[in-house]
């Protein structure tokens, strides 16, 4: 996945926030929480970096279909 790419969470995504519904793994869980539609790829990947690496999570996260990829982020930021 790009770094720059911008995430947003899916309606799959809220509902499994809110009802844990789908039963999604905790490391993943915790990542689709801080979802927003603002964050990159790459911004939430730093962040969870003491979950090792974030990349493969975040592309998990969209092949299971709780966030999308919605922009590219501004590469000049």
């Amino acid at each position: 996945m790009n770094p720059e790419s911008v995430l947003e969470k899916t309606t799959k995504g809220a509902e499994e926030i809110e009802t844990r519904k789908h039963k999604l793994d905790s490391k993943l869980r915790t990542i689709l929480i801080s979802v927003n539609g603002k964050l990159t790829a790459g911004e939430l990947a730093s962040q969870f970096a003491q979950l090792g690496d974030a990349a493969p999570l975040l592309d998990e996260l969209v092949k299971q279909g709780f966030v999308r990829i919605v922009a590219l982020g501004d590469p000049a930021k």
